[in-house]
């Protein structure tokens, strides 16, 4: 597949006659409600930046584009913090670990934290 039909450019294939296109997964709500629904251990930190000068204007301007018809991607630009509790992280901080990534496994996951902790077991 190229790029360009990654994007439902020139060469992707169209929808049947009559049949909707696919939508992509692009956030639909505004970027305040979605800091509204962070989990609530990584609240400190989000609404620190929410409320903060650069915070504002990046819902600002993300909100802006949206409502100008602008696609931004992807719809959920939290999911990480919804798969991963803040208490996992510091434990990984205080053991060395710098940085990380959350892999599919981890996101797809009963208990997350649980699956994590195993790695380090």
């Amino acid at each position: 597949m190229s790029q360009a039909d990654l994007f439902g450019q020139a060469g992707a294939p169209q929808p049947a006659s009559g049949a909707a296109a696919p939508r992509p997964a692009a956030l639909a709500a505004p970027l305040g409600d979605l800091f509204a629904a962070v989990p609530a251990d990584w609240r400190p930190l989000t609404d620190a930046f929410r409320a903060s000068p650069v915070g504002q204007a990046l819902i600002a301007r993300v909100d802006a584009a949206r409502a100008s018809g602008a696609t931004i991607f992807p719809a959920d630009v939290f999911a990480a913090l919804h798969h991963t509790r803040r208490a996992d992280v510091r434990r990984m901080r205080d053991a060395g670990v710098h940085a990380f990534l959350v892999g599919e496994a981890f996101m797809r996951a009963d208990d997350p934290g649980a699956a994590l902790a195993q790695l380090f077991a």
